[in-house]
């Protein structure tokens, strides 16, 4: 009997880099949001997927978007080969899907989507302190929203779909080999704003397509009517399907669903 291990590419690894960076201190009402931006050239299209640092500004910028733009380059010379300035990509804000957006597109079978959209969308469980305490409501509160931040994400890294109504990926299919390609990601904000946000750059290269890194082989541990399977995280990876084959690699059957 065979063993293999799937790793699941869905996501960009953008949970486990983001620590809360809050800046409100001293004369300074700001907020300061770290953004990331990572890309993958898959030859035909590139993927970009992004994230933010701040649960509390997660409302806000669900509400404002975010600008993708892209400057282009020759790959050998790296002298503008177009337009001398970054064009926007999305043609306006890119924002999360509505209510009604979601309801077309998702299904049952993609967990990790209906988990997004209810992190979105679904109400708040948090009730009123039966004592009038309001500042344990708002602790409470808080809570609630960086829970539901820190799921969003992890559904974000596990499913495209679900990044993608989430308003944090976009493909750029409208790539050409030969090419090099800057892209700037800023959010629709204002100077004036509560939240302060830097800018996210990343330069893709069409020479260089994106190869994933081949998963450690299991470590097989026969026991009492069972086998246990144990390997080591490969860099790049989110999460992992196991699968067995009974007839020597012709067909295989998933273990795990999640």
């Amino acid at each position: 009997m065979k063993y293999q291990i799937i790793a699941l590419l869905a996501g960009f690894l953008f949970i486990a880099g983001f620590n809360s960076n809050i800046s409100a201190q001293n004369n300074d009402p700001k907020v300061d949001v770290h953004l990331s931006l990572k890309a993958r050239n898959h030859g035909d299209k590139v993927v970009l997927r992004w994230g933010f640092s701040e649960p509390g500004a997660w409302r806000y910028l669900n509400t404002q978007g975010f600008m993708l733009e892209r400057y282009e380059l020759d790959d050998k010379t790296n002298k503008s080969t177009g337009s001398q300035q970054f064009i926007t990509m999305s043609g306006g804000p890119i924002k999360p899907w509505a209510k009604e957006q979601w309801a077309g597109k998702i299904t049952s079978r993609d967990t990790f989507a209906v988990i997004a959209a209810q992190c979105l969308l679904g109400e708040s469980s948090v009730l009123p302190d039966p004592d009038g305490n309001l500042m344990r409501t708002l602790q409470l509160q808080q809570a609630e929203e960086a829970n539901r931040f820190t799921f969003a994400l992890m559904a974000a890294d596990l499913s495209p779909l679900a990044s993608e109504g989430l308003g944090l990926r976009f493909e750029d299919k409208n790539v050409q080999q030969g090419k090099k390609y800057i892209y700037r990601l800023h959010a629709n904000t204002n100077p004036e704003d509560r939240f302060r946000l830097d800018t996210a750059l990343v330069v893709v290269a069409m020479s260089d397509i994106f190869a994933p890194a081949t998963p450690v082989a299991p470590e097989i541990m026969p026991g009492d009517s069972l086998v246990t399977l144990k390997w080591r995280k490969s860099s790049g990876y989110t999460a992992y399907y196991v699968e067995r084959s009974a007839d020597g690699g012709k067909t295989w059957m998933r273990l795990n669903q999640h």
